[in-house]
């Protein structure tokens, strides 16, 4: 009998990317969008036009992005995912301004 070792393939989190970036914004932007509670829920990104983002979550959620600080943002949309169970959209394009549908 011989025995043999199975190791378990954990599910890989790959996020799509698309639109214009540099290698470096790319970079920026990964680092800071690791460290949000709600990484392991992003699947698409596509980087728009004026430098903002859009964020498609696996559970159907869009969030827009505006050009302005990242972190602040990802708490925003960490608080608002943590309160409300029905989303369709989270748009922060605006500083100061949340839209949540």
């Amino acid at each position: 009998m011989t025995n043999k070792t199975v190791n378990k393939v954990q599910s890989l989190n790959f996020i799509h990317f698309s639109g214009i970036y540099s290698s470096e914004d790319l970079k920026d932007f990964y680092i800071k969008l690791s460290k949000s509670n709600f990484f392991n829920n992003v699947e698409n990104v596509n980087f728009k036009n004026l430098h903002r983002i859009e964020l498609y979550l696996k559970n159907k959620i869009l969030i827009k992005l505006g050009n302005y600080d990242l972190q602040d943002q990802f708490k925003i949309v960490d608080n608002i995912i943590n309160k409300n169970f029905f989303l369709e959209l989270i748009d922060l394009r605006n500083k100061g301004t949340i839209i949540i549908k």
